[in-house]
């Protein structure tokens, strides 16, 4: 009777623990699922801006060509204006991304327990 009841705890542990693998496993790959989801969702959206930025800074080029009279000078104006708002945006990025994206992080890791 008492070997039957020893057995059967025995069981019961190895199921317990191969549950508990395939449940951190489900954790595991929702995480990895989320944080690569995020990254690619950042990654096409920085390419569309990148993108509409090159074309809006073309058509400035042109504006200011036509008012130039002269398409060189034009584009330059219009490269130091990319310039410009790359140092913004640059200087920019910190207070406006870094901050929420380490909260978010700091935020799952809690939530995850960890």
């Amino acid at each position: 009777m008492l070997k039957d009841d020893f057995i059967e705890g025995k069981a019961a542990i190895k199921l317990y623990t191969e549950n508990e693998k395939e449940l951190l496993k489900l954790r595991i790959a929702r995480r990895s699922t989320r944080v690569l989801t995020r990254i690619t969702a950042i990654c096409i959206s920085f390419l569309f801006g990148l993108i509409s930025m090159l074309l809006l800074l073309m058509a400035v080029g042109f504006a200011f060509g036509t008012y130039f009279n002269n398409l060189a000078l034009g584009f330059l104006c219009a490269g130091g204006v990319g310039i410009v708002l790359t140092i913004i945006s640059v200087g920019l990025a910190k207070r406006v991304l870094e901050k929420p994206i380490i909260h978010q992080v700091l935020k799952d890791l809690s939530d995850a327990g960890i």
